[in-house]
């Protein structure tokens, strides 16, 4: 019965690869501010499992970021301020490699899987849409602008702009709409082969 039940997995797990490999759009600016230690500051099929592990993560949730962030950089003789409109994407998904059977019923065509939950697979700063809106300067930065402060103000920005996108794709609220998508996705392919399926969560560790 398991043979049979793991090759059920296997096919239904590989249409569930093959038909959406990405769905779902959400557009999030996350509320609040960070900070940076001084001197800069923030604000803002008849398969084995182990054939399994050929297969890809099943990225259920592409997530679009945008927020506007403001890092200062503080010397002794003044200080520089740079405004950046950030704008990023975020993949959320889970490894179908570790999937299992739980349960399975051949009689009533009915199956049960555990699947770790959906993780943050990579998140990514668009350099091409992020812009560096304005750099005001105070005291005698002012007065005598310099190119080694505003580099090193640009990439303390951009380097605390990819951090505040890693905090916003790592939200609750879109690990569980990666879940829901997730568990809607198998359940409509497995369906499609002639089987019920439901979907059990595990945590790490």
């Amino acid at each position: 019965m398991w043979s049979r039940c793991t090759w059920i997995l296997a096919l239904g797990l590989s249409l569930a690869l093959t038909g959406w490999g990405v769905i779902g759009l959400y557009t999030h600016r996350p509320p609040g501010s960070g900070s940076q230690p001084p001197p800069f500051t923030n604000h803002h099929v008849g398969v084995s499992i182990a054939d399994l592990q050929e297969l890809a993560e099943l990225t259920t949730l592409k997530v679009d970021l945008a927020d506007v962030q403001e890092t200062t950089l503080t010397g002794n003789t003044g200080t520089a301020r740079a405004t950046l409109l950030i704008a990023g994407d975020a993949r959320i998904g889970t490894d179908l490699a570790k999937a299992k059977i739980i349960k399975c019923d051949e009689a009533t065509r009915t199956l049960v899987l555990q699947l770790p939950l959906p993780v943050v697979q990579s998140v990514r700063l668009d350099h091409a849409r992020t812009r560096l809106t304005s750099i005001r300067r105070t005291g005698l930065w002012r007065l005598m602008p310099s190119e080694e402060t505003r580099t090193d103000l640009v990439n303390a920005a951009f380097a605390e702009a990819q951090q505040q996108l890693e905090k916003a794709a790592g939200r609750l609220e879109l690990r569980e709409k990666a879940q829901a998508k997730a568990e809607a996705i198998l359940r409509e392919h497995f369906r499609g082969i002639g089987w019920q399926a439901s979907v059990e969560w595990r945590r790490a560790g």
